[in-house]
């Protein structure tokens, strides 16, 4: 199993590097091999989160939560049981994702009503925390993959055969991006009846974690179709993929009446919102749409911070270009072949 290469450096795994983790098959040694790596990796970024939220003002509890997973984390150095030491392993993430709201919650408050946005410390130890929060989710699932393969009656080293993997080595982003179209508009007409018409253009083929890809289309269309439902302008919204030298670019655009120069500059930070804005058009459908905003984070200003973190952590990037009064263009940017190096 070439897990076992990657175990020193403790850095964030490649895509290809994380496929390769259900390539050694489903068998017992690997299994326990997987879930070794998890524990010394998810450890390695624990202490990340905890150095960093422990220098932040708004994040104590944070640095609590993350120095807690470490111990819990550490008492499972001798289990040789990697179902139980997964179910731990779990255990510590749905703990500091619960933190996670609280701390959002904190940032935005601290965001109100200023033109400064959050403290640099803050904003750091949020990267820190959903960048460690993304990549155990892809681990644990990664992990589970090699589990689900393991043979009933095989031995230390059984199995032969490859498990699944959560990464796609070709996936088509234009069905993504379809998915994500309608999934958006469907949402939207449920709430109000109504949608902007919404068109995806081209294709292009990358290895990916289709649930990551399509986490930020979501974002990004659901966004665009915000503002224009806010502008009251339902000229139809953009997704254009285009790939070129390796790189694939996903361009969600919208003539939604574009951001504030203070918005777009701090529209990629964790707790900025322009989620309660009043529109510039009254619009009697207006509290039906806000109900869309009702998820758990919701409004909270991690959306567009998410979808970055999801791209960078495939190598890629977002970047928004934005004129006010008329719209605001997102370029979505992944490489095709999986070796992008993550960085929160």
């Amino acid at each position: 199993c070439s897990v076992g290469c990657h175990t020193k450096t403790m850095r964030f795994l490649t895509i290809l590097e994380l496929h390769s983790f259900a390539r050694g098959g489903g068998g017992l040694a690997n299994a326990q091999r997987g879930a070794s790596f998890i524990r010394r990796s998810m450890i390695s970024q624990l202490d990340a989160v905890a150095a960093a939220s422990s220098a932040a003002p708004s994040a104590e509890s944070i640095a609590r939560t993350a120095r807690f997973g470490v111990e819990r984390l550490r008492e499972c150095e001798s289990e040789h049981d990697h179902l139980l030491a997964c179910e731990v392993y779990e255990e510590v993430r749905h703990t500091l994702e619960l933190g996670a709201s609280f701390f959002v919650t904190a940032l935005q408050a601290r965001a109100q009503g200023t033109s400064a946005g959050c403290n640099a410390l803050d904003q750091e130890a949020a990267r820190q925390l959903f960048g460690f929060l993304i990549s155990s989710r892809e681990m644990l699932a990664q992990q589970a993959c090699v589990n689900a393969a393991r043979p009933a009656h095989g031995g230390g080293h059984g199995g032969g055969c490859e498990a699944d993997s959560i990464v796609v080595p070709a996936a088509r982003l234009a069905l993504l991006a379809r998915e994500a179209v309608e999934i958006v508009k469907q949402s939207f007409e449920d709430e109000t009846g109504d949608a902007p018409e919404m068109v995806v253009e081209g294709d292009g083929m990358c290895m990916c974690i289709p649930w990551s890809i399509q986490f930020a289309m979501i974002e990004l269309v659901k966004n665009a179709a915000q503002a224009s439902c806010r502008e009251g302008n339902m000229l139809p919204i953009l997704v254009r993929i285009a790939a070129s030298k390796g790189t694939l670019t996903i361009l969600v655009s919208d003539r939604g009446g574009g951001l504030e120069p203070l918005s777009i500059r701090h529209a990629l930070e964790f707790g900025w919102t322009t989620a309660l804005v009043a529109p510039r058009h009254d619009d009697s459908r207006q509290a039906a749409r806000s109900r869309l905003q009702q998820a758990p984070l919701a409004g909270l200003g991690v959306g567009l911070p998410l979808a970055r973190l999801h791209a960078r952590r495939m190598g890629g990037g977002l970047q928004l270009r934005s004129s006010y009064g008329y719209g605001t263009d997102a370029y979505f940017t992944v490489p095709t072949n999986g070796t992008g190096v993550p960085e929160f």
